[in-house]
């Protein structure tokens, strides 16, 4: 394999430790922040010599397909892990509100957990936030939470019933529902059930 610079290091680095802390890829910005790079295009152009050398595989222009071809020495080999309630679309408004009495349990490693007391494991359906590199079949590691900032990615409830995971921001007196996927339509509400912040990804290997 084709030996690094320095700078194509520092942003390999900076995406192993991003994808070893959070559970998914990290967007252009986080990268940069976490290597300490101002400029998107150059964070742009280390990542393209990066997918050249075959330490990388980046996804059709989206955010956060970014795939690692190279062992991940930041993530633990032996965690701990913690058995967490398994929610999905038909049985979130149900369970919500009564963890404890979930028949569906999915284990995940502790460090995805942190100190976070009220926690569950939703499953995504569907391509709504595929350029948040959230994809069909993944399990997203939520915060029970009713609130959110703007910007946070949320498990929620729509007007018509719909669970799904959206981001969201507050303006005026809306919330704006965006999609992170081009094809489909951003959603203004007035009122919105939030069940929980995305605090993380899992991703079973198949």
């Amino acid at each position: 394999m084709e030996q690094l610079t320095t700078s194509q290091e520092k942003v390999l680095v900076a995406i192993k430790k991003l994808i070893a802390k959070n559970g998914y890829p990290p967007t252009v910005r986080e990268i940069g922040k976490e290597a300490n790079l101002s400029s998107p295009a150059t964070i742009h152009f280390h990542l393209t010599k990066l997918e050249e050398k075959g330490y990388i595989k980046k996804g059709d222009n989206t955010n956060r397909t970014i795939e690692l071809l190279v062992k991940n020495e930041f993530i633990k080999k032996k965690e701990e892990v913690v058995e967490l309630a398994f929610l999905d679309k038909d049985n979130a408004s149900t369970f919500i509100n009564k963890l404890d009495e979930c028949k569906k349990h999915i284990f995940i490693p502790t460090s995805m957990i942190e100190d976070k007391k009220d926690v569950f494991a939703f499953l995504v359906t569907g391509d709504s936030m595929i350029k948040a590199g959230i994809l069909d079949g993944d399990i997203v590691v939520v915060e029970k939470r009713d609130n959110a900032r703007s910007g946070d990615k949320v498990v929620l409830i729509t007007d018509t019933k719909e669970v799904c995971v959206r981001t969201i921001y507050k303006e005026n007196n809306y919330f704006r529902l965006q999609p992170e996927n081009d094809n489909m339509v951003t959603v203004l509400l007035k009122e919105v059930t939030i069940l929980g912040k995305v605090i993380g990804l899992y991703r079973k290997i198949k």
